[in-house]
C-alpha cells in the first residue's frame, strides 16, 4: 500500500516538473515563432 502511494506522489512531482519544463519550452517556441514571423 505504501509503495503505491509513493509511486503516485512520484508521478505527481514528475508531471508537475514536466509541465513546468513544457511551459518554458512553449514560451521559447512562441518567442522564436514571433521573431521569425516579424522578419
Amino acid at each position: 500500500m505504501s509503495g503505491k502511494t509513493a509511486t503516485v506522489s512520484f508521478r505527481k512531482t514528475y508531471c508537475n516538473s514536466h509541465n513546468k519544463q513544457m511551459t518554458i519550452f512553449h514560451k521559447v517556441n512562441v518567442h522564436v515563432c514571433l521573431k521569425r514571423s516579424s522578419h
